[in-house]
């Protein structure tokens, strides 16, 4: 039925096909019409080179008869009877080579007449509309819809095309259908939340068309519901409650909490009741934006109620504490609201101190977020963010703040954790003049793992090498005022002396190490099959020997992950001045390089988590 260019579509094309074979009846009929009509003109010619004054020559003889088409007599002024073949006159031999113009008394063929356009009658509407002033009806929500659109005059049957301008026929919960061909618009409405439904009626024969401006209402049904909302505030700031026939839930920008028993209030506080009724498809009486009028009534005689005209809404002031049930009703329904009146502190809901924080976890690279509610307020609670006892936050403080925030209204904390690490902090709520805190413990656990990070160091004094997960090797030194230096080299230089140590951890895309202490240990492979692989078990260490000198592809495989570097080794040039034998006790682990020696701090660099540390500062500012 909503095949508002559909037909309009078939019509058209028929009138265009009319069209071209009227054009085509143009060519051949028409052309040919006049071509045996010719003969009715008298064809007394003038040649080009005689004077007007010199009569023309005439034809006395009869055509003789033949099977071709008989030439008109030159002083005949009778209608010669067209042929089957409408072919031209053949003009004699006296006559002029040159056309003879048409005689201006030539009477005019029957294809001419009926080429006469007809007067038009135009399309029209008996009740005038337009955009500002359309045709306007109601109909009430569940009651069904029905009218038929007639529009006057056209030079054919009348066609109505129907547009929506309010709402998109795709997402349509009414069911508005139409008929193209009788004008008639039904729907079952439901929906009145939308506003007036409007339409663009267009009547058309396909040659002329005539617009009709239509508004429809859809009124809502009988009220079968009463829903009300208690605010803190006449402003309606949290907290906030929404009471419906099922339950009393808390509710708080949006979001509704879990149900609760009664309201909460406490003696000399106020709270602001506004109520909506409501008909049996959901639609507001009132419209979406206002509240209904309605009466309330306390149990508690000492509850002072006061109507406010303007917002459509009591304020209630309780006096004593206890149990208080406040009646809201209208249009035949009521609906009891229980209020408790209570000397109640204000509380954040989930328990906490400072010696059993409340504990939360995150996890590096995902984002985190947690509401912290409170239960006592008075009015509207604005939360705040505090370091532990009073100090700063316990862990990386900077980090913390700088990927950590707590809405102040809504009390929503976020953010997406990078390092993985503790915090220990502290939520503040106020509400008046009352103050509560949280203290909370938020542990931030590494992400999946992604890659592995590997520690280089040879068997003497010398630089320490760092592989990422990407392969990038950073080259650590001492220079001689003692001061770090570092630099990124294409390959870890290697001997055919000198043994390379390598210890190795599975990390997430931040950086953070996902090794565990149950985890296999390392294992490495090379591209040259002489390469001597070695697991220090004592050391948590492989040691690699080269008997070859090349360029070396190491992979290092931990947790299912794995990270490949080269290993540049150099010939050997002297005799060996360091053995390939693992580390002995009272020297650093897998590198046999004395503890007091002046690069203790760099062979310690993996095990400390600096390494860590390092690689996660050049992934975010390199």
């Amino acid at each position: 039925m909503k095949q508002s260019c559909t037909s309009t579509f078939r019509r058209s094309a028929a009138v265009g096909a009319a069209v071209a074979i009227v054009a085509a009846s143009s060519a051949f009929g028409i052309g040919a019409t006049a071509a045996v009509a010719a003969p009715t003109e008298t064809t007394t010619t003038t040649d080009a080179g005689t004077s007007a004054n010199t009569p023309a020559p005439t034809m006395t003889d009869p055509a003789p008869v033949t099977d071709e088409p008989a030439s008109p007599a030159a002083t005949t002024t009778e209608s010669a009877a067209p042929t089957a073949t409408p072919a031209p006159a053949t003009p004699t031999a006296t006559e002029s080579a040159a056309p003879t113009p048409a005689s201006p008394t030539a009477t005019a063929s029957p294809a001419a007449e009926q080429a006469a356009p007809a007067a038009s009658t135009p399309v029209t509407w008996a009740e005038p509309s337009s955009p500002s002033a359309p045709i306007t009806f109601t109909v009430t929500a569940g009651q069904p819809f029905s009218h038929t659109f007639t529009a006057q005059g056209g030079d054919g049957p009348l066609e109505y095309l129907f547009n929506s301008l309010s709402f998109d026929p795709s997402n349509d919960p009414n069911g508005w259908s139409w008929n193209e061909q009788t004008g008639v618009l039904t729907a079952a409405p439901k929906s009145s939340v939308d506003g007036p439904v409007r339409f663009e009626v267009t009547a058309t024969d396909l040659h002329q068309t005539a617009v009709q401006y239509v508004e429809i209402t859809i009124e809502p049904a009988a009220a079968v519901a009463i829903t009300t909302t208690v605010t803190s505030t006449a402003d309606g700031f949290t907290p906030a409650w929404e009471v419906t026939e099922d339950a009393i839930r808390p509710w708080s920008h949006g979001d509704l909490g879990a149900p609760v028993s009664a309201v909460p209030a406490k003696p000399g506080q106020s709270l602001w009741f506004a109520s909506a009724l409501f008909d049996r498809f959901g639609n507001p009486l009132d419209g979406r934006e206002s509240s209904s009028v309605t009466e309330l009534t306390s149990s508690d005689p000492g509850d002072v109620l006061t109507w406010d005209s303007e917002r459509r809404q009591w304020r209630v002031t309780f006096t004593d504490a206890g149990r208080h049930e406040l009646t809201v009703g209208a249009e035949g329904l009521s609906r009891t609201i229980p209020v408790d009146v209570a000397d109640t502190p204000l509380a954040f809901t989930e328990q906490s101190s400072a010696d059993t924080p409340l504990g939360l976890t995150a996890t590096s690279g995902t984002p985190f977020s947690h509401r912290f509610a409170v239960s006592g307020a008075t009015g509207p609670v604005e939360y705040s963010l505090a370091g532990a006892d009073g100090g700063d936050v316990i862990g990386d403080g900077d980090f913390f703040r700088s990927e950590f925030s707590i809405d102040p209204s809504t009390g929503v904390l976020s953010g997406t954790p990078s390092p993985a690490t503790s915090y220990d902090f502290e939520v503040i709520a106020r509400s008046g003049s009352e103050t509560t805190t949280a203290h909370v413990t938020l542990t931030v656990e590494p992400g999946a793992a992604v890659g592995v990070l590997v520690t280089a160091t040879n068997g003497a004094e010398g630089p320490v090498w760092e592989i990422g997960p990407d392969g990038t090797v950073l080259e650590y030194t001492e220079d001689g005022l003692g001061a770090v230096q570092t630099r990124t080299v294409a390959r870890v230089p290697g001997n055919q002396d000198i043994p390379l140590f390598l210890q190795a951890i599975a990390v997430d895309a931040n950086g953070n190490r996902t090794t565990t202490p149950d985890s296999p240990h390392p294992t490495v492979t090379s591209d040259v099959a002489t390469d001597r692989v070695s697991w220090l078990a004592d050391q948590d260490t492989v040691q690699v020997d080269f008997p070859h000198a090349s360029i070396h592809t190491l992979t290092v495989s931990v947790d299912g992950e794995s990270t490949s570097f080269q290993v540049d080794v150099q010939p050997l040039t002297a005799p060996a001045a360091t053995t390939t034998d693992h580390p002995t006790a009272g020297s650093l682990a897998y590198t046999g390089a004395d503890e007091s020696g002046p690069l203790a701090w760099a062979l310690g660099l993996l095990a400390s988590g600096a390494g860590l540390l390092v690689w996660r500062l050049r992934r975010r500012h390199g």
